[in-house]
């Protein structure tokens, strides 16, 4: 698999946990219950170009805004990996 894909992939696995559709729906459901379909596709067309204008500002100040408030990129390297086990040794 190339890089892009795995990147992707990876991301698109991350976002969907994160955000977790399933959990999500039955509160959709029951708030919109007695609502005819056209208010459904509403809400649910908000809710998902919310997301996606969210997703999107992290993604483009993200890195500015951890450099804004000082929090070091070691912060968030992976612990229990093979590299970072052989440097401790």
């Amino acid at each position: 698999m190339n890089q892009v894909a795995t990147l992707f992939v990876s991301t698109f696995t991350t976002q969907l946990a994160i955000i977790n559709p399933l959990e999500s729906l039955p509160v959709f459901l029951k708030l919109l219950e007695a609502q005819d379909r056209h208010l459904h596709r509403l809400v649910a067309w908000k809710a998902c170009t919310y997301a996606t204008v969210l997703l999107l500002f992290f993604l483009i100040f993200g890195t500015l805004l951890l450099k804004i408030f000082e929090v070091p990129h070691s912060l968030f390297l992976r612990r229990g990996t093979r590299d970072n086990l052989a440097s401790v040794e």
